[in-house]
């Protein structure tokens, strides 16, 4: 492989200009892309000294694909200033009609299936994560609800072997669990739900903002977003909804599902998300695309020709 300069550049074009549609900061941009020399923080794409594109998924002499450098908090003396400017960044963010980051009002995010694998192994490490992080407001209320009778404690013994606690970080997991509560109740009983919403209004108050993460199976989202329609918006806040895979069996399926969540919530008011766009396949989407000969466009063949006769 060529050689090219590791001074700080910004993320590619294309990352900076969708970050800036996301509304982060320019100055976030430059700060985080200087602590990884010449690859874009967003999609591992190696720039050259002006920004334009070098390589992307070039094999070494081995045969394999290098994979883009990762930050964590563990090998980077530059994570945490990373983490203070993206809190900077939530921060700053306006919103009309809806509470920043900063604001008094309680958050209440609720984990609708709490007892299940993607709960454990997934979403309550993530949340610890966010909240040992600081980026989450520190006003923030978790509670779990299942089928299952459990208590907290046990919740988090299921959690332990996933959330990845260092010595340090004992006392905040500490604090993490201590904002957590769980609610025993059916998925098709309106009762149930309706002692779910006197839960939330007894640990958050009825100013809270309130978040609902469907890790359910598909069988019932119906049922279940029907209940949180009937008993559980927030009283004076925001409420948010979040789908968690799949979005039914076929087109006929999806667009029955689609229109029972539009008759019910406003579009900004639903996150459809599937955790496996988060999979190294999806993930390597850019590096495929630019490795595939069939798909490129003559200007990438352009660019790729360029840099095999630098790399000479």
């Amino acid at each position: 492989m060529g050689e090219f300069s590791t001074q700080p550049k910004q993320p590619s074009i294309r990352c900076q200009k969708f970050l800036s549609k996301a509304g982060v900061k320019n100055q976030l941009l430059q700060k985080t892309s200087a602590k990884l020399g010449n690859t874009c923080l967003v999609c591992g794409v190696v720039t050259g000294d002006q920004g334009s594109l070098v390589s992307v998924g070039t094999r070494d002499s081995s045969g394999t694909m290098p994979r883009p450098p990762l930050v964590s908090k563990s090998d980077s003396a530059g994570a945490e200033e990373m983490l203070s400017l993206i809190r900077q960044s939530l921060k700053s963010c306006r919103t009309p009609g809806e509470t920043n980051f900063e604001a008094s009002t309680p958050h209440i995010f609720v984990v609708m299936g709490a007892s299940g694998d993607l709960a454990k192994k997934k979403i309550y490490p993530t949340l610890w994560w966010l909240y040992r992080d600081r980026l989450l407001p520190e006003n923030t209320i978790f509670v779990g609800y299942a089928r299952s009778g459990l208590t907290v404690n046990q919740i988090r013994e299921k959690c332990n072997p996933y959330m990845k606690v260092k010595d340090d970080e004992q006392d905040r997991h500490l604090q993490f669990w201590s904002v957590n509560h769980y609610v025993k109740g059916s998925y098709d009983t309106r009762r149930d739900f309706e002692l779910l919403d006197q839960e939330m209004v007894k640990v958050g108050t009825e100013k809270a903002n309130r978040i609902f993460y469907l890790a359910l199976p598909p069988s019932v989202f119906d049922t279940v977003t029907s209940n949180i329609k009937g008993c559980c918006m927030a009283k004076q806040g925001w409420t948010r909804v979040i789908i968690e895979k799949p979005f039914g069996r076929d087109s006929e399926s999806s667009a029955k599902l689609s229109n029972h969540l539009a008759g019910l919530f406003k579009e900004e008011e639903m996150y459809r998300i599937d955790h496996y766009l988060g999979k190294e396949m999806v993930q390597n989407l850019m590096s495929l695309r630019y490795e595939n000969v069939i798909v490129l466009k003559p200007g990438d063949l352009c660019l790729l020709f360029s840099w095999k006769k630098r790399s000479e």
